[in-house]
């Protein structure tokens, strides 16, 4: 600590000056703000020589949320418990809207009309304000030039307080600019780290609650699916026997109503599968380390039969190994082959290349010459369901690039085509690094 800085030497206050900053800088190491303002009480008040002091810190002027703090000698030991807060209406008011240092003798601070109101003041258990022979203030302003608070020293050790203690005090609510600012940093963490620990308790509940209503979905598809494939079977039985044992009774009207029934049967029992199978994707699923190649020449393989009925050709190109779910990838690459052979053209037989290019992880084409998709449909043909031909022309069950989509998003992963109508399409899906 400093006695009085009420010297000639202005060198020398100056350094003071720097050893006080240095000090009180210290002293805000891992304490409470309040107790770091009462720090700059003390250390403004002993190191000038004065009986009182007080720090005040007016966020954006607000005095609901005002902190303030005082100092005082033995001389004014009662007072430490006086706890009038700042209400913006004394004389140090006078700092607020001057913008500057204020300096009084005892005699001009009494003879002040806004002293006397605020002399006049006395705290819950009626301790009056105490007495302040001379007074000494200076703002701290933000660096936009808003004051955010005030310093204040009363009763000077000796003497009336002098242009030297004003520059020391100045200098100090220059160095309490810097902790008010870092007030303001924390508050503004402590209101953003609140939002957004509610934002995430928020997408906590809303994941929560998606994924109950996927399992309930879930669990409705499976039963629902399970339930159907007894009378569906029922009703396929029932109708291939009637086409066996009574063909040549019913008239031609009569055997068409039969197809109709049985070929219905038969495409509500594929749709019943694809919703199960649409259902376990992901279940128990085992990421794995997954040769490409390996895995598509066997889907190849599997294909073989209806690729060489239609003339088709196949190119798988160099693909990579990857960590990926080995099932759910390989109903991908089969669903996304097959497409392209299915929707082919009538003019040409169909040729399906397979590539993959490095892209943040791995993206993967399937390249085909077939009929092409519209632009507006683009988008559509990933809904579960979504069909854009006649049942009879192109046959299915409308879930297929609907599981693709599903598998793509377990991986992370987009999945989107592009496409030109009767010249071919190219699916693409990227899996990224898992």
């Amino acid at each position: 600590m400093f006695s009085s800085l009420g010297t000639s030497d202005s060198r020398e206050s100056k350094a003071k000056l720097v050893l006080n900053i240095n000090t009180t800088l210290s002293l805000a190491h891992d304490k409470s703000f309040a107790d770091v303002l009462h720090d700059i009480a003390q250390e403004i008040r002993t190191s000038i020589g004065a009986h009182q002091s007080a720090v005040s810190f007016i966020p954006d002027g607000d005095f609901q949320r005002a902190v303030h703090t005082h100092s005082f000698s033995s001389k004014y030991e009662k007072y430490n418990s006086y706890d009038v807060m700042p209400t913006g209406k004394g004389i140090w008011r006078l700092v607020i809207d001057q913008r500057k240092s204020v300096r009084f003798t005892e005699e001009e601070l009494y003879s002040h009309p806004m002293f006397k109101r605020f002399s006049e003041l006395k705290d819950a258990r009626g301790l009056e304000h105490p007495p302040m022979p001379g007074w000494l203030a200076s703002p701290v302003k933000r660096p936009n030039g808003e004051v955010v608070g005030v310093l204040q020293l009363s009763d000077r050790f000796e003497g009336d307080f002098d242009e030297h203690d004003q520059e020391y005090l100045e200098g100090m609510a220059k160095l309490t600019s810097i902790i008010f600012e870092l007030q303001y940093v924390n508050h503004d963490l402590a209101e953003k780290t609140k939002q957004a620990e509610l934002a995430e308790r928020k997408l906590r509940r809303a994941v929560s609650s998606l994924q109950r209503q996927n399992q309930e979905i879930e669990q409705f598809v499976y039963v629902a699916s399970h339930d159907l494939q007894e009378p569906l079977r029922t009703i396929i039985d029932l109708s291939e026997k009637l086409k066996k044992d009574y063909a040549d009774t019913l008239d031609a009207k009569g055997n068409k109503l039969l197809s109709f029934v049985s070929d219905s049967s038969n495409r509500m029992r594929n749709l019943v599968k694809g919703l199960l199978e649409y259902g376990r994707i992901g279940k128990n699923k085992q990421l794995k380390s997954v040769d490409c190649i390996k895995l598509v020449k066997a889907v190849k393989k599997d294909m073989k039969t209806s690729i060489e009925e239609v003339d088709g050709e196949l190119i798988i190109n160099d693909l990579p190994i990857i960590n990926a779910y080995e099932t759910e990838l390989r109903v991908l690459f089969q669903n996304l082959i097959a497409n392209a052979i299915k929707f082919r053209r009538k003019d040409v037989p169909p040729r399906v290349v397979v590539s993959a290019k490095p892209n943040n992880g791995w993206t993967f084409s399937i390249e085909d010459n077939g009929i092409g998709i519209d632009k507006q449909y683009q988008d559509q043909i990933f809904v579960i369901f979504q069909r854009l031909y006649n049942q009879s022309e192109y046959p299915g069950t409308g879930i297929g690039l609907s599981h693709c989509k599903k598998i793509v998003e377990l991986h992370g992963g987009n999945i989107w085509v592009e496409s030109t109508p009767n010249e071919g399409s190219t699916f693409f899906f990227n899996i990224p690094n898992l």
